[in-house]
């Protein structure tokens, strides 16, 4: 099957208020551009794509983690091809003469975020791969640097709502001036008519300072993880736990201050807290 387009991803300038989160990262908010709609303020193939009565990223209102939508990208057929939609915090364009597509800049943002995760559904065809990435950019005069990044591929076929989370290295110690997203339902150098991914509640996660929570210390006692949070007693607190490659391993939701891990192998993980005060992590050895 002829493939429509290649995706190239080019670093360009995108001046606006610098911000630490993602915008409208639930897909709550959507704008008509004509015959088509995008994500605000989000873009997509959608202008291509609808010039042939084909809309490839679209708001969905049935299949939704949180809220009143999300997004639903697709790979359709067409008379030029298979079109692989895509969401991008960038600017996406398409060149008819050299048949490929650019994602150009993102959105200003000054943040270093150690995770980026969110909810989808797949639905690959043909061992179809769909891929959700996070860049963080710096201008440098006329360039722009990769401060860091994050990455997630998945082949498989997941009928209910699944978290994806994948941690960021970073590449320097710089602040970040521009953070683009990039939504994929298939393989950008072959993909699939109807594969189809849904995403919702997109999430930059941050390390904070112990001293914020006044934590007094992490000790494991009896094959379990005692954690003393003065200030949190009593909080729900969501509990996760994850290997240094950034694998979810084991969560829980607790009013308590310790979590069994009785069951994890020896070696050393990312133990992740979070509740209304904020967010805590820290690696301990098992």
């Amino acid at each position: 099957m002829k493939q429509f387009f290649t995706l190239v991803l080019v670093i360009a300038c995108v001046s606006s208020f610098a911000q630490t989160t993602i915008p409208n990262a639930g897909f709550e908010t959507w704008t008509s551009q004509g015959s088509y709609e995008n994500p605000d303020p989000w873009d997509s193939p959608n202008d291509v794509s609808s010039s042939l009565g084909i809309e490839v990223v679209e708001a969905e209102s049935s299949i939704v983690y949180d809220g009143s939508y999300s997004a639903k990208i697709s790979v359709k057929s067409s008379i030029a091809g298979a079109l692989p939609g895509v969401l991008t915090l960038g600017d996406f364009s398409f060149s008819l003469l050299t048949m490929s597509a650019t994602i150009d800049g993102g959105t200003p943002f000054t943040g270093r975020p150690e995770r980026f995760s969110g909810w989808f559904q797949y639905e690959p065809q043909n061992n179809d791969e769909c891929f959700f990435g996070a860049i963080l950019l710096k201008q440098n005069g006329s360039n722009y640097d990769t401060v860091g990044s994050a990455g997630f591929f998945s082949s498989q076929t997941l009928l209910t709502w699944t978290k994806f989370d994948t941690t960021f290295e970073y590449f320097s110690t710089d602040i970040p001036t521009h953070l683009n997203i990039i939504l994929l339902p298939t393989d950008q150098d072959n993909p699939q008519v109807n594969s189809v991914v849904y995403v919702d509640d997109l999430q930059l996660s941050y390390s904070s300072d112990i001293n914020d929570y006044e934590v007094s210390n992490i000790n494991i006692i009896n094959n379990g993880i005692e954690i003393h949070f003065p200030s949190m007693h009593g909080l729900l607190n969501q509990i996760e736990i994850y290997t240094l490659d950034g694998r979810l391993v084991k969560q829980s939701y607790e009013s308590e201050t310790s979590v069994s891990i009785v069951d994890l192998n020896t070696g050393l993980y990312i133990l992740r807290i979070q509740n209304e005060k904020g967010i805590f992590s820290a690696k301990f050895i098992r």
